[in-house]
């Protein structure tokens, strides 16, 4: 069997607990909604000002 270098994700993976990583997807999810959102409502405001 090969061995997997040893990164910050998967020494996350490994160290952290499910509680822990639940709230940290949790908080990114958030994160990226709202950046989206903000993306979503710039091209909104775009595309009225050229119709």
């Amino acid at each position: 069997m090969n061995k997997v270098a040893s990164t910050p994700l998967s020494n996350f993976v490994k160290n952290t607990s499910q509680e822990e990583k639940e709230k940290i997807y949790k908080d990114i999810m958030i994160t990226v909604c709202d950046i989206q959102n903000k993306i979503i409502a710039k091209a909104k405001k775009i595309s009225e000002q050229s119709t």
